[in-house]
């Protein structure tokens, strides 16, 4: 009984052998693009991370964009690397564009706070060191982050009704 089992699976290994190469080689491919794909995410983020720092750039607005930069180019390279095996990328990009509409509508009063916690890190209006008062509160600003604001010495002004 074994040997017959063994005579079938050599006979379909060379009935296959141009489909269990072409395989092999759409593997190998796709597992070198995320490869040479991670390799170039991480260097292109890290090369407009020392650019934007030595322009003094805001250091939360350099790692940020460095971040979004090296996630949306990895996304690229694993779409990319799953149309080398042969699964159908268009719908793969549907499902994740229909995602993040759901998502985005989810999330709909808080992305209004990060995207002003954002223009807040963009447009530095409020730099840490500064005094400010806001709604009654006044103090030396400690921290201006993408989802939180820190005053340091904050004093409430009890004279206000």
């Amino acid at each position: 009984m074994e040997p017959e089992i063994i005579t079938e699976a050599q006979t379909w290994l060379v009935n296959n052998q141009g489909l269990i190469i072409e395989y092999a080689v759409n593997i190998a491919a796709a597992l070198l693009t995320l490869l040479i794909g991670y390799i170039a995410a991480n260097l292109i983020s890290s090369a407009v991370v020392k650019v934007m720092q030595t322009r003094k750039l805001d250091t939360t607005v350099t790692h940020f964009v460095g971040s979004i930069l090296k996630y949306t180019i990895l996304v690229f390279v694993v779409i990319a690397a799953l149309g080398r095996v042969g699964v159908q990328t268009a719908s793969f990009v549907a499902i994740i564009g229909a995602a993040g509409l759901a998502i985005g509508l989810a999330l709909q009063g808080s992305l209004s706070n990060f995207a002003a916690g954002f223009l807040l890190i963009i447009f530095r209006p409020i730099k840490a060191g500064e005094f400010i008062e806001v709604a009654g509160t006044n103090g030396v600003v400690d921290l201006v982050a993408q989802l939180q604001g820190r005053i340091a010495e904050a004093q409430m002004d009890l004279n206000r009704a």
